[in-house]
């Protein structure tokens, strides 16, 4: 089988409808219909954005993700280092009480800062989804019958987004 084949590729019928089929993976074991409630009619062109701008929100959503968990592997580094490895070299209380300060307010602060993050991750990918002329970035799963009727149905077009 192609590669082409397991990768999403987007419909619209002719009334508009915009259907998604989204591969299997590790949470689906088969492919799934996914349809979009929209505010507009779309073009393929304006799928193909989306789909441009939600791969740009997700590699800047990495990197977010990225320095949080270097910063919580510091945090913890810290804590060994002031708690395990001072005490060894006979280094003073004073350091290890201040790194463990520093360590224990960088963890604790994560918690915030997180949720925040994450929080605003939440409503800038359902922005994307709205600028991009769908009401929610959370489709409905279709039967595949349901399915294949509209996109089997004449004036539907489909495409995939080229690589």
């Amino acid at each position: 089988m192609s590669q082409e084949a397991h990768e999403p590729q987007w419909f619209i019928a002719a009334d508009g409808t915009v259907l998604q089929t989204w591969p299997p993976g590790p949470d689906n074991d088969r492919l799934k219909y996914l349809r979009y409630e929209t505010n507009r009619r779309l073009e393929l062109s304006d799928l193909y954005a989306l789909d441009e701008r939600l791969d740009t929100f997700g590699t800047s959503f990495d990197r977010r993700s990225n320095a949080f968990l270097l910063l919580a592997g510091t945090g913890v580094v810290c804590l060994v280092v002031a708690w395990l490895v001072l005490p060894r070299f006979d280094v003073g209380s004073t350091v290890s009480i201040a790194l463990t300060v520093v360590a224990v307010l960088m963890l604790v602060g994560m918690g915030p800062m997180a949720r925040a993050v994450s929080r605003g991750g939440r409503s800038s990918l359902d922005q994307i989804y709205l600028d991009a002329g769908i009401e929610s970035s959370n489709p409905k799963v279709l039967k595949d019958r349901d399915a294949l009727a509209l996109i089997e149905a004449p004036g539907t077009v489909a495409g995939r987004r080229s690589a």
